[in-house]
């Protein structure tokens, strides 16, 4: 390279290396012998712009506020300090340089905007600054003790409207207050603060910094120890439950009041005032002037309702896109949602049990609370022989502790609607340490008398409608919503009835228990096919449907089985009360007819309900299977059956042996009061059996099929294929509802992907850890992922463009990612190393094999091959390295992203 003294104006030279790009430039009118040196690692062209300078000059011209500004941040800091507060010195110095960046990368983005201006850097820091503290300060002007000057000081400063300030009493509160002068209750005597005001509730003297509808004391639940509570532990259970009801409903809404929803949210006051107008000038339409003043006020609502109406959705894309940035994918979700929904017709009426249609208000509720009482006071019973059990000796009796009850609350769901008290779960949540103490106090009355409080066992019922005849209420689901403060306790009791529970449930029950899934029972049950089809030897499956399985739960049963189990003496008897004194009411057409006793089923909504059908479920197997033997061995152990909950799969390896596991099945279910479905329960065998003999139940006899969809999967005899169609066929009609997203140029194409990984293509890819895939699957699995993506980017098959340029184009927008197929290997290669380092069933039916012979010739191909295939090793090497994490995780990363080079064979 010359130097700079021999260079010309106006010349560039390039050193470009692996990682970095070195630009020496000579500026065209210098005045002085002046050389431009500048490095770079995010160039790697030696591209010019339209002023002759490299492109890396231009750009840090454009952004070297920023970086100069970072570069001096960049430096060492001594933490030698006498303050404690050096951590936060630090910590802001880090804002300060992470908010540098951004505004690099801000401006960046914001240059691909025409008509956009750039602000400038000490206003962007500005308004960084004002979305951090933004959250804190509306939750700071949001407190009722906050001093009026403060409040003042945060709304300027944060730029945030200035609310009301509720502490305050109103100048009308002022004026009644014809009390004498006495000293403020709740200051301290040194300050001898005098004031008229009254407490609302007690009419205790408050000033006005502690005045509020109730003052400080009242709202205080519990208070700490050494001063007496609000209610004493020897009131009546229901007493306290009432008033602590009654605190947090009255003091939640003159805090926080209530919210309208707007039908339309796109409307702004401007849109109601011409409307106000429209409204006035309708009464002067009878006149020439009036009717064209009439048509353009209402032209103009038109107008601007249009636009108002794209503004919305314009600002509902920028939110959406804000939120998967950074990952709330909750309330992404809920925002495409709102764009995307279909309006479901509203239905006025209700057919009674003899078809005829009612359409006044009362009669329809009346018809709700008929048809939900019958359905939750089913009258057949079982075998009375099953309650004689022996009585337990588990004794349980120690107190609740006040950290069950925190962890209990922390647990509560926010976003819920609430029970018959009224009260959300996040007013529970942000109650402060009284709410626990009040909760804490409730919760061991109930556990030492085993009383429940009345709204505690009450639940509201709605009806949501399903599909079919909507004045039918047999399609409509029942929802029971119960009260929020109910489920602190019946958290803490099922965290101390899972351990037992746990003890006792099979391993071949999936459902509602920790570290097991779908996935996990589908798997089990397609490799167990496979096996069978490749030795040659027969295998009988019967998937048992119970008939309103969890609302048919007969209660005496229930308990009996819980002292069978040895259950904890307390334990039981809570949770017997719990169910002794539960009643329901319809909530329908904005009111509730009557109460009525539930005497069947478990609780909707109850957070025990899952664990307790599973024990009330593993007595029927266990008691019809005590004489079973089965001829399903895998591994040396016996398998006859696997369960998710309800979800039944029995299996036989003779057509003799299913018959008799299904009558077992149902003697077994008709003691219990429990009833199986003949129409829903059916058969299926693999290609080397068949069934000659009828097996029936109650006299009506179970339908054979070739195929049969179990806990969302296909199973059939032929592998995978049905179940990857059929998903891809999902995944096309998920993909077309959702054609308002993909058509709108407000978003982003980045924001389309990651809607479509997450809304469409995850529909595709459940249990996809389960295929075996031949080259056709495979292929198929190619298309599909160029179909979406060619629907979100617009680009029409006539448009003649290959998918490699469509490929190419997501990856300009997205940069590099994975493509479906290779997730599909990922999550396959991922859920191998999972079953092999366990030890439960899935593991062994993995590594287990079936007697038998294969047969001659080629065979299918097996859900292991595509291990073998994919990491170019053996079955024994894959066992070995799936044990070392590090080296497992790596190998599933290179594997999974191999192109086929290699030959797939199908």
């Amino acid at each position: 390279m010359k130097s700079k003294e021999d260079r010309e104006p106006g010349t560039t030279a390039f050193l470009f290396t692996y990682e970095m790009t070195l630009v020496s430039y000579v500026p065209p009118r210098r005045k002085t012998k002046k050389l431009v040196l500048l490095l770079s690692t995010m160039h790697s062209q030696p591209t010019r712009g339209e002023k002759g300078k490299p492109e890396v000059i231009e750009f840090y011209n454009s952004t070297k506020g920023g970086v100069d500004a970072f570069d001096e941040m960049c430096a060492l800091y001594s933490c030698n300090r006498k303050t404690k507060r050096w951590p936060l010195c630090v910590f802001y110095w880090i804002v300060d340089a992470a908010v540098i960046n951004a505004k690099i990368v801000y401006t960046a983005n914001l240059e691909k905007t025409r008509g956009v201006k750039v602000p400038k850097r000490r206003r962007f820091m500005l308004h960084i600054a004002r979305a951090f503290i933004r959250p804190w300060a509306q939750k700071r002007l949001s407190s009722a003790t906050l001093p009026r000057p403060l409040r003042t000081l945060i709304s300027t400063v944060c730029n945030l409207p200035t609310v009301a300030n509720t502490q305050y009493p109103t100048d009308q509160v002022l004026a009644e207050c014809n009390h004498p002068q006495v000293r403020c209750a709740e200051c301290p005597r040194s300050t001898d603060r005098k004031t008229r005001i009254r407490c609302l509730k007690c009419q205790r003297p408050v000033c006005q910094s502690h005045f509020y509808p109730t003052c400080t004391n009242c709202l205080e639940l519990v208070v700490s120890t050494g001063n007496v509570p609000l209610l004493q532990l020897d009131e009546d259970l229901e007493a306290i439950t009432n008033n602590f009801n009654s605190v947090m409903t009255e003091t939640a809404d003159a805090v926080l009041g209530k919210s309208q929803r707007k039908s339309k949210p796109w409307v702004i006051d401007f849109i109601l005032q011409l409307c106000d107008k429209r409204r006035n000038q309708k009464k002067k339409k009878n006149t020439p002037e009036g009717r064209a003043e009439y048509r353009k006020t209402n032209k103009d609502i038109r107008r601007e309702m249009k636009y108002a109406k794209q503004r919305w959705i314009t600002k509902q894309c920028t939110d959406i896109e804000e939120n998967l940035a950074f990952n709330n994918t909750k309330r992404a979700f809920q925002l495409v949602k709102d764009l995307t929904k279909e309006k479901q017709a509203k239905v006025n009426s209700i057919k009674d049990k003899r078809g005829n249609s009612l359409t006044e208000e009362k009669k329809i509720l009346e018809r709700w609370t008929e048809y939900c009482s019958e359905l939750y006071t089913h009258q057949s019973r079982g075998d009375p022989s099953v309650l004689n059990v022996e009585e337990p000796t588990n004794e349980d009796d120690y107190p609740i502790l006040r950290d069950e009850v925190v962890a209990a609350v922390d647990s509560l769901r926010s976003g819920k609607s609430a029970g018959v008290d009224n009260i959300p779960s996040e007013l529970l949540k942000h109650g402060g340490e009284s709410t626990i103490d009040m909760l804490t106090i409730i919760c061991n009355k109930i556990w030492q008398t085993g009383e429940w409080p009345k709204p505690w066992t009450q639940s509201l019922i709605i009806v949501i409608p399903k599909k079919g005849n909507l004045q039918l209420c047999q399609n409509y689901h029942t929802i029971s919503l119960i009260s929020h403060a109910s489920k602190v306790m019946l958290r803490i009791i099922l965290d101390r009835l899972k351990p037992q529970a746990e003890s006792i449930i099979a391993e071949e029950q999936a459902g509602f228990r920790k570290g097991r899934s779908t996935i996990e029972q589908i798997f089990n049950l397609l490799l167990l096919c496979e096996k069978h089809i490749q030795r040659q030897r027969e295998l009988y499956h019967v998937f048992i449907d119970f008939k309103k399985a969890f609302d048919r739960v007969w209660h005496d049963a229930l308990w009996a089985t819980m002292k069978k189990f040895n259950m904890g003496k307390k334990l039981t008897h809570t949770i017997q009360q719990l169910y002794a004194n539960a009643s329901s009411a319809v909530f329908a057409q904005g009111s509730i007819k009557e109460w009525f006793h539930t005497s069947v089923g478990v609780r909707q909504g109850c957070h025990l309900s899952p664990t307790l059908f599973n024990i009330f479920l593993e007595r029927i197997m266990s008691n019809a299977l005590e004489d079973h033997v089965g001829t399903v061995n895998i591994r040396g152990r016996t398998i006859t059956n696997l369960r998710f909950a309800d979800d039944i799969d029995g299996r036989a390896g003779e057509e003799n042996e299913l018959s008799r596991l299904v009558n077992q099945l149902d003697r077994a279910s008709t003691k219990f009061g429990m009833e199986i479905s003949a129409e829903k329960t059916k058969l299926i065998t693999n290609e080397h059996g068949s069934i000659t003999t009828n097996i029936s139940v109650l006299g009506q006899n179970l339908q054979m099929v070739q195929q049969f969809k179990y806990l969302g999967a296909i199973i059939s005899d032929q592998g995978s294929k049905p179940e990857v169609l059929a998903r891809a066929a999902q995944t096309l009609t998920a993909l077309s509802k959702l054609k308002p997203i993909w058509k709108d140029k407000n978003i982003s194409v980045k924001c389309k992907v990651r809607l479509l990984l997450a809304l469409v293509l995850s529909i595709f890819l459940y249990a996809c850890e389960t295929w075996t895939l031949t080259a056709e699957l495979q292929r198929r699995i190619q298309t599909l992922e160029m179909r979406c993506y060619r629907t979100i980017l617009g680009i029409s098959y006539l448009s003649q463009t290959s998918n490699d340029q469509v490929r190419t184009t997501i990856q300009q927008h997205i940069g590099p990612y994975d493509d479906l197929l290779t997730i599909v290997k990922e999550r396959k290669l991922r859920w191998y190393g999972h079953v092999t380092r366990s030890d439960g069933l899935a593991k062994t039916v993995l590594q287990g094999t079936v007697e038998g012979r294969r047969r001659r010739g080629g065979q299918r191909k097996k859900w292991s091959d595509n291990i073998k295939e994919w990491t170019k090793k053996t079955f024994a090497e894959t066992q070995a390295l799936a044990h070392d994490r590090d080296r497992w995780r790596e190998l599933v990363h290179n594997s999974s992203r191999r192109r086929p080079d290699d030959s797939t064979q199908s």
